[in-house]
């Protein structure tokens, strides 16, 4: 008796075992990784803000980057410094898929003036991965964001 009861002790734990793990790998696919990255050169942008769906996500210094979790589906992401707002960036988020997203700065300079005008753009994962060695994680970005719930992005 204890045996046959010990062995469908076992049995149902496996069950148990196997059925949460497909739920956690549900989970896991159910996100996408959304790298937000400073300029590595040139003119550096100091503490601008971050916006995914129109909800403030991080103020992101100069030369710094943060990944966040974003719900599969499209986002739109943008960044704002002193009242000036950056293109929209369109990104289709897929589960256990990274994206990478560059804000930049870009001056011009008439006889009058100077202008700036701030530029987002998706760059490809191979141009990310030679501009990430030379930025630096923003702890405090990272932070702010995994309290968030990603769900609601």
């Amino acid at each position: 008796m204890k045996r046959i009861f010990t062995g469908l002790a076992a049995i149902v734990l496996f069950i148990v075992d196997a059925h949460s793990s497909m739920l956690f790998a549900q989970t896991d696919s159910a996100t996408g990784k959304i790298y937000f990255m400073g300029s590595p050169k040139g003119q550096i942008l100091e503490n601008y803000s971050v916006f995914m769906d129109s909800k403030h996500l991080c103020n992101l210094k100069g030369r710094h980057y943060f990944v966040f979790n974003a719900s599969v589906g499209k986002h739109i992401l943008a960044m704002q410094k002193d009242g000036n707002k950056s293109n929209e960036i369109a990104v289709n988020v897929e589960g256990d898929k990274s994206y990478y997203i560059q804000f930049s700065l870009h001056s011009r300079i008439d006889t009058f003036r100077s202008t700036y005008t701030y530029i987002g753009e998706q760059i490809a994962e191979d141009l990310a991965n030679m501009i990430l060695p030379s930025l630096k994680q923003d702890v405090s970005c990272v932070e702010k964001t995994n309290n968030l719930n990603s769900n609601q992005y």
